[in-house]
């Protein structure tokens, strides 16, 4: 945690004596997509818009009744790559559970002690406006990162 924000962080580290090769990893994320109904789905779920960005990755997920808190998603180090959804079969193909959203990362070559560090902030928005990889850079080049205009984390009113 950082304030009131989430920091999740993810370290691959060789502890071996060979080099290894990593390939084909997703990290699944907290955005619910599934939709059980109308009512539900204006009160408990978001649209999330998806930059698989590289290293300036974001996720915005806005409630689908437009009420805050929404949820936002940006990437503090590695890489993004693409993202998927999974676990959409043919039997869920026409339901309203659309799958489980991962980012995947970058295949990674790890020499014999070597690490590769992926980290992201999780952190609730009041404002519905997109979360701008302009303000995002303007940010990461001043040294801070989640305190810009459209990534700082404003207190709920009780």
């Amino acid at each position: 945690m950082k304030g009131e924000d989430l920091i999740e962080e993810y370290t691959f580290r060789n502890d071996g004596t060979e080099e290894i090769l990593l390939s084909d990893i997703g990290i699944y994320t907290p955005f619910n997509d599934n939709y059980p109904g109308a009512q539900a789905c204006i009160n408990m779920r978001a649209n999330a818009h998806i930059w698989e960005g590289d290293n300036a990755a974001y996720v915005n997920a806005t409630r689908m009744g437009g009420y805050a808190p929404h949820l936002g998603l940006v990437l503090r180090e590695g890489e993004i790559k693409s993202y998927e959804i999974s676990e959409r079969d043919r039997n869920k193909g026409n339901s309203h559970t659309r799958g489980i959203i991962s980012l995947n990362l970058p295949d990674m070559k790890l020499m014999p002690g070597d690490e590769q560090v992926f980290s992201w902030y999780i952190f609730f928005r009041i404002k519905v406006e997109m979360i701008s990889v302009k303000s995002y850079w303007k940010e990461r080049v001043s040294g801070y990162l989640a305190t810009s205009m459209y990534l700082r984390r404003e207190k709920l009113p009780l």
